[in-house]
């Protein structure tokens, strides 16, 4: 009789488990245990070498994600509400990165593009600082400037929202196998690109500067430029190495089946650092190596760089290859 109940439920159940959840995803899913670590950063550099703060800067990051997807998997359908600081210490500026909840994403599937659902993005020390905004729910001195992304084209009325999503892509993109443990970074540069911009209204307030976009006023167009840097990539957490070697101000690894010419205009290398030790190179994928000497805001729109040599293939996890 026992045996008799087991059987009699696992026929109810098993049914249940595999039809789909009321957005449209399978539950199975929502039951197996996640092997993807989500990690977002607000830098250039893909490491902790991260250049310093410099110059003048508002003190508090409002940052409001509803959720991220990949080619529209639905793996992150979390939201991150978050007043992050303008230091040296927290994760999201210090190259270290802040965790993002996430799920598994779906095994064998190859994903080309990450996107990034911001609600709101703003900085505190505006002028006047009675000027407020609705944040976490309360209002919070500053100005949400994530309004002004857009991008108008040309002389029509045609608006196009930046950042609901933002799409980045995802350098060699994500093929995923669902064995061991897997890391997707998502960068943001954020730090050390900041500018202060006016609106027609004579609010002043701080957002991101406009590297690909030159616009020197809010107030004469309506908006800033839309101008996020950003790049993706994923590695099996212990089935990596490193590349070493020296020269310029950074030193960069982009997929072998990449061309350099393809980062510009926002599109930032997947691997930078000053430190002459890039990280986390996925054991099995050729990589391009490369030197320049442009500073963060050349990078952004189009940088110059110099080969490094041969393209570098890591065979074995821990390995190190030296240029």
């Amino acid at each position: 009789m026992k045996n008799y109940k087991i059987l009699l439920l696992t026929s109810i159940l098993l049914p249940l488990l595999f039809t789909s959840s009321c957005d449209g995803e399978p539950l199975i899913t929502e039951l197996v245990e996640n092997r993807v670590n989500l990690i977002i950063k607000g830098t250039l550099e893909s490491d902790t070498s991260v250049q310093a703060w410099t110059g003048g800067r508002p003190s508090l990051f409002y940052l409001d994600i509803s959720e991220i997807r990949a080619d529209g998997d639905r793996f992150a359908n979390y939201r991150l509400v978050d007043k992050i600081p303008v230091n040296e210490t927290n994760g999201f500026f210090n190259g270290n990165g802040l965790n993002y909840r996430s799920d598994d994403l779906y095994i064998d599937s190859k994903y080309d593009n990450v996107e990034v659902y911001i609600r709101k993005m703003g900085f505190n020390d505006v002028t006047p600082s009675s000027n407020t905004f609705y944040f976490d729910d309360e209002d919070v001195s500053g100005y949400d400037f994530n309004l002004n992304q857009i991008r108008v084209e040309g002389s029509t009325d045609t608006d196009e929202n930046l950042v609901f999503p933002l799409y980045v892509p995802v350098a060699g993109g994500i093929k995923y196998d669902g064995e061991g443990e897997w890391i997707l970074e998502v960068r943001m540069v954020i730090k050390n690109n900041l500018k202060q911009y006016t609106t027609s209204a004579g609010i002043t307030f701080w957002a991101i500067a406009d590297n690909i976009n030159d616009v020197t006023n809010e107030s004469s167009v309506g908006y800033i430029g839309g101008n996020i840097a950003s790049i993706a990539y994923a590695y099996k957490k212990d089935y990596t190495g490193t590349i070493t070697f020296s020269g310029g101000t950074y030193q960069v690894a982009i997929p072998a089946e990449d061309d350099i010419t393809e980062y510009v205009n926002g599109k930032i290398p997947p691997y930078i650092t000053t430190s002459g030790v890039l990280k986390n190179i996925p054991v099995g994928v050729p990589m391009k190596v490369y030197t320049t000497g442009s500073n963060q805001a050349t990078i952004i729109n189009s940088g110059t760089y110099t080969s490094a040599g041969a393209d570098v293939l890591l065979t074995v996890p821990g390995e190190n290859a030296n240029r």
